[in-house]
């Protein structure tokens, strides 16, 4: 029979999830779904849009995935099909736990349900939306809070939020699943890096990286200002390189002539960019987690990053050099101590190094599989999974 698939399986609704965007929030989840052990597969059936398809059918195979009948770009139509026709589909087939990576209300979802949040950008910086969509979304996750049996996060600092922020009960389990930055499949080394960055054309160590969103709160324009007031001061010669989103607003403005505006870059690129960086910068406002940290740490360039608490999370002791983002003194200040202090940033790559041994997505994979089997009363997978029960965290 069509539903015999699935029974007693774990259903993990991922149709909003779109293959080719670069966004945070798809990285994480396909990285989290295709990590998931070979042997956990027949516990578990993803269900995918159209666009994404052949993508996880590939990776997964034609047993664990199910193409559900809409594209997932559009979020009306994803969204009336996850509210009316999920539940009946979850009824007839008697699944066991049913966890979405998008916020729809799912009051009427017949079996165990979770639902993912990876962070509050929404309530904390709410100019970042326009107000329709705005309204909309703080609808939707109000409600995909309230009718969750538990939520899966990101970060210790996105779980207290949460706890703090929503309105959930205290018996409502939250349980904290990580990035990490093991998910490229291209690892260019010397000389192949150098090569790559030289045909991009840019200097070995001749450039400070930033890995930035569209989003004003990734606060390019700062780090811009801090950049410019240290080539003033100091007369230094670097690049400032800057890959994703934030470049299509740079691009349409005029910049200082050492900003270089790459766009959206292959992996490739990318892992050859951290390497051969003589320092990483991330300006954020704000996070959720915060992955180009931890892939900068990996990959070995030095981190200066935004005093944020997640950010401190992350980057872990001595991990980075914080800086004020609201400041473009600090900013320039810090970028001055990275890049003239070479004790501090061999100490820094040192720190990263250690640091990023805590994330893997085989283990987020385990601790995903842990929550899901969870009957909501205990914690999974001990002091990695955060927030437990009650509100406490686990250390």
């Amino acid at each position: 029979m069509i539903f015999e698939r699935w029974r007693g399986r774990v259903i993990i609704d991922a149709l909003g999830v779109v293959i080719g965007q670069q966004r945070g929030a798809e990285r994480y989840f396909c990285n989290l779904i295709c990590c998931l052990p070979p042997e956990s597969l027949k516990s578990c059936l993803v269900l995918v849009n159209r666009i994404s398809a052949d993508y996880f059918r590939t990776r997964l195979g034609n047993q664990s995935v199910v193409q559900m009948p809409v594209r997932g770009t559009n979020r009306l139509t994803r969204l009336l099909f996850q509210a009316l026709v999920m539940p009946l589909l979850v009824l007839l087939g008697r699944a066991k736990v049913y966890v979405s990576t998008s916020l729809f209300p799912m009051h009427l979802i017949s079996c165990r349900r979770l639902c993912v949040i990876l962070d509050l950008l929404l309530l904390h910086l709410p100019e970042t939306y326009h107000v329709p969509d705005r309204l909309f979304r703080t609808l939707l996750l109000h409600l995909s809070a309230k009718s969750a049996h538990g939520i899966i996060t990101i970060s210790q600092t996105s779980a207290e939020d949460i706890r703090k922020s929503l309105i959930i009960s205290r018996e409502t389990p939250i349980y904290v699943i990580h990035n990490a930055a093991n998910g490229f499949t291209c690892f260019p080394r010397e000389p192949e890096a150098r090569a790559l960055v030289e045909r991009l054309g840019l200097t070995a160590s001749g450039y400070v990286l930033s890995v930035l969103g569209g989003m004003a709160y990734k606060n390019a324009h700062r780090l811009i200002e801090g950049f410019d007031v240290l080539v003033k001061q100091t007369g230094v010669k670097l690049d400032l390189v800057i890959v994703g989103d934030a470049c299509q607003r740079l691009k349409s403005e005029s910049v200082p002539a050492f900003v270089k505006v790459l766009g959206l870059v292959t992996d490739a690129s990318l892992v050859a960019l951290y390497r051969q960086a003589a320092l990483f910068a991330f300006p954020s406002l704000f996070e959720g987690f915060g992955i180009p940290v931890i892939e900068a740490q990996t990959f070995g360039a030095p981190v200066v990053c935004s005093n944020l608490d997640v950010l401190r999370e992350v980057a872990g002791p001595g991990g980075a050099l914080f800086f004020d983002p609201l400041s473009v003194e600090s900013i320039c200040d810090a970028l001055h101590e990275g890049l003239s202090n070479d004790v501090l940033r061999s100490e820094l790559r040192a720190a990263g190094r250690a640091n990023v041994r805590r994330f893997s997505w085989a283990e987020s994979a385990r601790l995903f599989l842990a929550a899901c089997q969870c009957d909501g009363r205990q914690d999974p997978g001990g002091d990695r999974v955060g927030i437990t029960p009650g509100g406490s965290v686990s250390t």
